[in-house]
């Protein structure tokens, strides 16, 4: 790809005077083409996701977005191209004016693991604290801290259907699926109904309250991406 004029770079490459943040990671998945078109989702760029069937591949959900969220999207890479490139994207080309191309209200959650800023999981608390019917979550990695706990416990408790997905036997880390049980047990105890996706690997990342709220985007139900990870 350099060969080809690509510019590639590696987003916090290793260094002794970074170890503080050696864990930290951008684990977002976006494309945005001309500053007009953006593509967000659960998808990273593998052959995992090229031929998805039901003996292979990953189940896996990535949307095709226009309109002037677009200029969001577009305003999250920058802020990891700048910390990698030291470089500031401005202007039209990056960012074009964008009409309005639908009736849907949308808006861009950028999470850091600074503190103050971990918003990913704030919005996700906040909207399961509002729900008052259904709350579906599928996710690619299930171990929730207590606060997630209570909340979705607290949720059941007061009659809202919690229905959450996650990956079966089909999974890169299996130490993840084992370690999630231990969060399970009051979930179920609370009448939360917990399902395992079986026939390839589940990494979809979403939720979605009453029918009427959704999040799409990269944020698994776990605390790598609610405190260590650059999420959108």
């Amino acid at each position: 790809m350099q060969d080809a004029g690509v510019e590639v770079e590696r987003w916090r490459k290793p260094s002794w005077y970074q170890l503080a943040r050696f864990n930290h990671r951008t684990h977002r998945k976006l494309l945005i083409t001309d500053g007009k078109t953006g593509y967000i989702g659960g998808m990273n760029t593998a052959d995992a996701w090229l031929n998805h069937t039901d003996e292979e591949g990953y189940k896996d959900y990535h949307f095709r977005i226009t309109g002037p969220v677009v200029g969001d999207l577009q305003g999250a890479f920058s802020e990891n191209w700048v910390s990698a490139r030291k470089q500031l994207l401005t202007g039209h080309e990056y960012y074009p004016h964008l009409e309005e191309t639908g009736s849907l209200s949308m808006q861009v959650t950028s999470s850091h693991p600074r503190e103050g800023q971990k918003l990913a999981r704030k919005m996700l608390l906040y909207a399961i604290a509002s729900a008052r019917y259904s709350i579906d979550i599928g996710t690619a990695y299930f171990y929730p801290d207590e606060a997630f706990i209570e909340e979705l416990a607290g949720a059941a408790s007061r009659g809202v259907q919690v229905r959450i997905l996650t990956p079966g036997e089909n999974i890169d880390k299996r130490y993840v699926r084992y370690a999630s049980y231990r969060r399970m047990k009051p979930l179920l105890e609370a009448g939360i109904e917990i399902y395992e996706y079986e026939p390839v690997f589940y990494h979809a990342k979403k939720m979605i309250v009453d029918g009427y709220f959704s999040t799409v985007g990269s944020v698994n139900m776990d605390n790598r991406s609610f405190r260590l990870n650059d999420e959108a």
